[in-house]
Parts: C-alpha cells; structure tokens; sequence
C-alpha cells in the first residue's frame, strides 16, 4: 500500500483512537506527513510479503508529550542514531522495513520518517501490539521474551547511550536516565528481529487497521470501539513527573460522571465509583469538535467528547500478559476490569449509536 495523502489522513485519524491518549501528537504527525508528501513516497507492506532473511527494525520516540524538543532537533537526533545502529550491528544484514514502536498518531508518523530517510518500507504492524504505552516494558516482545537489545538511543544533544544484552527489568531504568539527563527526550532503535518471526508474537496488520478505522470514522462508525460514556470535560489535574504526563480528566453527563486516569496514555475509565474499563483494554476520549481522539495533554475543560472504548488483541488478553501491563503495574489502585458487554453500559443506555453522534 502506498501512503498517499487521503490514506495518510484516514490513518492519523484511526491511530488518534488506538493511542489511547499517547502515541504522540496528532498536530505534529500531521507536520511530518505533509514534509512526507513533498517528497519519498513510503509504502506499507505486511511482514508476510518480505524476504524471510531480512531484518525488521523499530525507531520510537521516549518522553511526555509536554516535553518535546523542536522539530529540526529531533530530525538530526533521529538520523544520527539510525546511522550509528547500522554501522554497529548491521553486519551487512538486509533491513526489511521499519516498524512503530506502538500505535498513535506521532509514533507512526516518526516511523514513516525514518522509512523515507532510509528508502524502507514501513511494515504492517508494531512492538507493542495495536496500542500505545507508558513503558519500555509494556509490549508483546517482553511478553513473548524475544530480544530488543542491542538498542541505540540517542539524544538531541548528539549523545548516544548504546545498551547491549541488557535484561528487559533494567531497559527501562537506563533509558528513563539517559532521558532526564539528555534534556527529556530520546530516540530508541533497536528490537532487530528476522522479519519471518514476527507473526509468531505480534498481530499483523495493526498500522492498516487504523487505515480502515479512519475511514469508517467519516460515516461516523467507531468499530472496533464502543462509545460507553458521552459528557463534558470538568477538569484536568495533568503534570509531567518522572518522565511520565500523570493525572485524571473528569468528564460530566447525563450519566453522571466518569474519570480517566491518566500515565501518558489512558491507564483506567472509572465512571462513578467503580472501574469501568482498565489497560490492557484500550480507553480513548474522542472530540465532537475535532472528529478524532485526543492526546492526554489535548485534554481541557469544556470540550465535548465522548470516551471509546475497545478490546485489547487477543495476545493481551492472557494471563502472562496482563502480568506486564496492569493498572498496578502502573501504580495504581485498580484491579484489572475487562471491557463491560454494550448491555451494561453505563446510564441504563442513555450513549446514542454511533450514527447519531
């Protein structure tokens, strides 16, 4: 699949709800995309269609979203890096194509990016599995144990921390470090993979999934999403501590009132006292106003939104994986709650269809 322009914009669109809240910014991965469409056009290929001998790569940015550096800086950053991997672990290995770090708008955005400099095509799904998220730790290559390491990252500065059979419990640490001191933000490269391996443990077919959800979104249709809760946004208690945006966002309608708590991405939807919907399961807010789903530091009072939700990939539905990514895992008081049947919906029904919205 070529990446035009139309289908560009139906994909920001579908990835603006599988962030869930994260996944970068959907203004800036707009940016990147028009600077995309001026010039290499970048194709999206499923794994399935690639030499087996070829490796897939992953390129992701690490930070809070109120923390970016300029744009300019994180171009050089990104393509400083990607030269020092290639030079340290290529070994005159074929690169198949890239793949997202996770789902959102930005990630995605970021990967193309690298794609066009490389002249790669982007590869037809990602790290984490259908969604974004907080942690290094958080995505089906920790679940499924396969090796991310040797990783790059590299900083804005020109600083490079180059990390080599590291154990997945001190990734995190020593990536979170190396970003506060760089100035808060880093690239990572890493989790080479032979391309032919990749269906053993991710889902194929995750970045042309939101293709497919941008374009139903236009008539107004959220599958695989569920509107559960309709209101206003009342408040926003949102701050940047320890390299994470942490917070809630309290939602007021007719139905009462709903809070969704927040590390980076949308961790808990808790609609009056109990929790409605937890991670793995994917929580987003979608606005009326913008027609698409909002970035956790989009997130202000007043605007009228609607809160989706969907259930995670069947490979997050395990015991082991919700073992990597829980609510308590997240530091927060909440029990895992799967996804409520549309019978149990909250307000005894009063969430209109999506066609009416």
């Amino acid at each position: 699949m070529r990446l035009d322009r139309e289908t560009w914009t139906q994909l920001l669109r579908g990835a603006s709800l599988y962030g869930c809240g994260g996944g970068g910014s959907y203004n800036e991965a707009r940016r990147t995309v028009r600077r995309l469409s001026r010039g290499k056009a970048v194709r999206l290929v499923s794994p399935k269609a690639k030499s087996a001998a070829g490796l897939a790569l992953t390129v992701y940015p690490v930070g809070a979203l109120s923390t970016r550096p300029p744009r300019k800086e994180a171009e050089a950053a990104l393509r400083r890096s990607l030269d020092l991997y290639r030079t340290l672990f290529a070994r005159g290995r074929s690169l198949a194509g890239l793949m997202p770090g996770e789902i959102g708008p930005g990630a995605v955005a970021s990967c193309a990016a690298a794609c066009a400099m490389l002249g790669v095509p982007m590869l037809d799904t990602d790290v984490v599995g259908g969604r974004s998220v907080p942690e290094i730790t958080n995505e089906l290559f920790s679940v499924y144990r396969r090796p991310k390491t040797p990783i790059v990252c590299g900083s804005h500065r020109g600083n490079h921390l180059v990390l080599r059979d590291v154990a997945d419990c001190d990734l995190e640490e020593r990536c979170r470090s190396f970003y506060q001191t760089e100035g808060k933000n880093i690239w990572v490269l890493g989790y080479a993979t032979p391309v032919a391996r990749l269906a053993e443990f991710l889902p194929i077919g995750t970045v042309s999934a939101c293709v497919e959800l941008g374009k139903r979104m236009w008539q107004k249709s959220f599958d695989p999403f569920t509107p559960v809760f309709e209101g206003t946004i009342s408040k926003v208690s949102l701050a940047a501590r320890g390299g994470f945006d942490r917070g809630t966002c309290r939602i007021r309608g007719r139905a009462g009132s709903a809070t969704i708590h927040i590390k980076n991405e949308n961790m808990v939807l808790q609609v009056g006292r109990r929790a409605f919907c937890t991670v793995p399961d994917l929580i987003t807010v979608y606005s009326k106003q913008r027609r698409r789903g909002l970035a956790s530091t989009e997130l202000a009072p007043g605007e009228d939104v609607l809160v989706l939700c969907a259930k995670a990939h069947k490979r997050w539905r395990t015991a082991r994986a919700v073992r990597f990514f829980n609510p308590r895992q997240q530091g927060l008081d909440f029990d895992v709650q799967r996804l409520a049947p549309r019978r149990d919906l909250p307000g005894g029904g009063v969430i209109p269809p999506p066609s009416a919205v």
